[in-house]
């Protein structure tokens, strides 16, 4: 699991669904920056924390899960309409990289059990 690089794109991804989520209530001379309604930019920063949550135990196929379902979201967003086209290049471009910088190792199947038939147990009766 690549966690160094994949945790700066879980907390590149946050900052920028809470950055351009919020906006200021002063007046400006400026016409104001287009953002992300908040709710997606909540929607969003909680998906991927759920991705660092299981990047910080191990989780690495739970995480791809999670990621995976942060990119569906993204997607269906700027489908939507909901982003900004001035964000849309970069939101998915992170989103994206976060996915391809998550490796999933499941974890070994359990031992198979023996049942006491096997090597070692010849048939009753022979060599006597």
């Amino acid at each position: 699991m690549r966690t160094g690089r994949t945790r700066r794109h879980v907390t590149l991804l946050c900052t920028a669904a809470l950055v351009t989520g919020c906006g200021g209530h002063a007046r400006r001379s400026v016409p104001p920056q287009p953002k992300l309604p908040a709710a997606l930019a909540e929607q969003l920063a909680s998906s991927s924390d759920a991705v660092a949550a299981k990047l910080d135990a191990n989780d690495g196929c739970g995480a791809l899960a999670e990621a995976r379902r942060l990119q569906q979201r993204t997607i269906a967003a700027i489908n939507a309409h909901r982003v900004p086209a001035v964000f849309q290049e970069d939101l998915l471009s992170a989103t994206n990289q976060l996915v391809h910088g998550i490796t999933c190792t499941p974890a070994p199947p359990p031992p198979e059990e023996h049942h006491g038939k096997g090597k070692g147990h010849g048939k009753h009766g022979e060599g006597d």
